[in-house]
């Protein structure tokens, strides 16, 4: 055989046969690890904790006040009697009052009166931010000691706080709350609710002689 046809005869590459072990190395991509996207995790974060602010403003009411508290129309602020006789030109709109006239030179001391505060004494009280609790003179001794406890307990967090008796014909309710627009009406002592009511809007009077705590 010469050695032309014997050049002709050499098995063409694709005829190749390629012994075991030996195959051509062919790197066959790899699909990249599908991870969570960043924006993905912060959005479902940002959905839960939206749910979660919800639930507690439907439970607790807007700004952590609870939604038990009713808000009245503001009569004003600054609106002065000289004296406490002085006949009321505007009647207050809640009772206990949660804003309008008072005698501008008399605010009551803060803390626990064990007497009636007037209501043109105590509207002043508000105006400067503070929180007043309210409750019936015949309240029993447990709870009046409940409240007695709860106040001194408050009044450490912040001082304008003012705990007096009003007569029973003068109040629709065992114990009420009241900040300045806004009161709390309760049939027994609920420290939860009162903490919160106070926490909520002390020092958020139209004066600011009180500092808030939230």
């Amino acid at each position: 055989m010469s050695n032309k046809q014997s050049g002709n005869n050499k098995p063409k590459p694709s005829q190749l046969i390629n012994k075991p072990g030996t195959l051509p190395t062919r790197k066959v991509p790899v699909p990249a690890k599908k991870g969570l996207n960043i924006w993905v995790i912060v959005g479902a974060v940002a959905v839960v904790a939206l749910f979660v602010g919800l639930f507690v403003m439907r439970s607790s009411g807007s700004s952590g006040i609870p939604s038990e508290a009713k808000q009245f129309a503001d009569l004003g602020q600054g609106l002065h009697l000289q004296t406490i006789d002085d006949a009321l030109p505007i009647p207050y709109n809640s009772n206990p009052p949660t804003s309008g006239y008072h005698v501008g030179s008399m605010i009551s001391p803060w803390g626990i009166q064990k007497e009636p505060v007037a209501d043109k004494v105590s509207t002043h009280n508000i105006e400067h931010g503070g929180v007043i609790i309210f409750y019936k003179q015949s309240l029993d001794a447990d709870s009046l000691a409940k409240l007695d406890s709860l106040a001194r307990d408050l009044q450490r967090q912040n001082q304008c706080l003012l705990m007096t008796p009003r007569p029973d014909d003068q109040i629709d309710h065992p114990i009420v709350v009241t900040a300045w627009t806004y009161m709390l009406s309760l049939d027994s002592v609920d420290t939860a609710k009162i903490t919160q009511f106070f926490v909520a809007l002390v020092g958020k009077g139209p004066e600011k002689f009180c500092t808030p705590l939230s």
